[in-house]
């Protein structure tokens, strides 16, 4: 099992991520991407993650969205539309 965890620049804020099995990614299998509710951040799954790639034998990938757990600091104000916006 090779898990990493790292941040990655996305449209100039640094986003938090942490990644399970890393070596089942493939062009020709899914993975899975798990986004926490609204005022929380990857600690908040705990080992749900690890065991759920574990039974399926697929890579996971959560993220801290912007503004939220060790991803970078919200710095603007965000309209009525940011949860449509981040999920686009």
């Amino acid at each position: 099992m090779r898990n990493h965890a790292g941040k990655a620049e996305i449209n100039g804020k640094k986003i938090n991520y942490y990644i399970y099995n890393e070596e089942l990614i493939s062009d020709d299998k899914p993975f899975l991407v798990f986004l926490h509710e609204g005022l929380g951040s990857i600690r908040q799954w705990k080992d749900f993650p690890a065991s759920l790639s574990e039974k399926t034998g697929l890579a996971v990938l959560l993220y801290d969205r912007y503004g939220y757990g060790d991803s970078d600091i919200l710095t603007e104000k965000r309209n009525t539309e940011y949860i449509e916006t981040e999920a686009s």
